[in-house]
């Protein structure tokens, strides 16, 4: 799934305006508001972002623009079965 278009847009939601062409400090941005975005971009569509990266970047949307737009789907999370305490044991 394309998540290009939603992050440049949350982007520009944390940071007041569309247009991102340039550097976070320079778009009006702050550190605490680049880790909110990061933050915000992982919890809500399992996108790991770098804010160290995002704040160095000289273009904001072109880093944005530039991520993998298919990620690796997250592993399978298998359900792990536990013996009762009280129930005997399988030999």
């Amino acid at each position: 799934m394309m998540h290009q278009e939603t992050i440049i847009g949350m982007a520009g939601e944390v940071l007041g305006s569309d247009r991102l062409g340039g550097r976070w400090f320079e778009l009006g941005g702050s550190s605490m508001d680049a880790a909110r975005f990061v933050s915000r971009v992982l919890i809500e569509l399992g996108v790991e972002l770098s804010v160290v990266d995002l704040l160095s970047t000289p273009d904001v949307s072109a880093y944005l623009g530039a991520l993998d737009p298919a990620p690796e789907a997250s592993p399978k999370v298998e359900e792990v079965k536990t013996l009762d305490s009280g129930a005997a044991s399988p030999s």
